[in-house]
């Protein structure tokens, strides 16, 4: 399912700078038209159910659908790397699965399963994505903010 044009939330302005994020391979922006997918990879030869083994993923990819996606799962195959999932960018913007897949990966990384690059990745995930589920500031909060930042 593709979201409609007319469907993509209009983000919020929450923070100075918009963030991007890039396709891994032809480096698009995959937030301009909210497509493109989050992909987990993990070594070839570990399941991601398999619970002795710690950290299981490897690497995280953005990547557009299709040719940029068959490019960067073909370079993982050539280095004993399998993909273990992947979630639509789109679904993001759903607040309810959007908090629901932020708490499954904190007890993820609370229980190892991430090396550091991939926590770095997903971390600038969630900050882009944020202000797609968020609500617009009130004045009152953006003044507060604007202390916080000067402090």
């Amino acid at each position: 399912m593709t979201i409609n044009s007319k469907e993509i939330p209009k983000p919020v302005d929450i923070f100075f700078k918009r963030q991007a994020i890039l396709c891994d391979h032809c480096q698009n922006n995959l937030l301009e038209r909210l497509q493109g997918m989050i992909i987990s990879i993990r070594k070839k030869d570990v399941s991601p159910f398999d619970e002795s083994i710690r950290p299981i993923y490897k690497n995280i990819h953005f990547s557009c659908k299709g040719e940029c996606e068959r490019k960067l799962l073909k370079a993982d195959s050539d280095n004993g790397l399998a993909e273990a999932g992947w979630y639509e960018i789109s679904d993001y913007t759903n607040p309810a699965i959007y908090i629901r897949r932020l708490m499954h990966l904190i007890e993820e990384i609370n229980n190892g399963k991430y090396e550091n690059d991939c926590i770095e990745k997903i971390q600038l995930f969630f900050v882009a994505m944020f202000p797609y589920v968020a609500r617009e500031m009130t004045d009152y909060e953006k003044e507060k903010i604007e202390i916080y930042m000067s402090i």
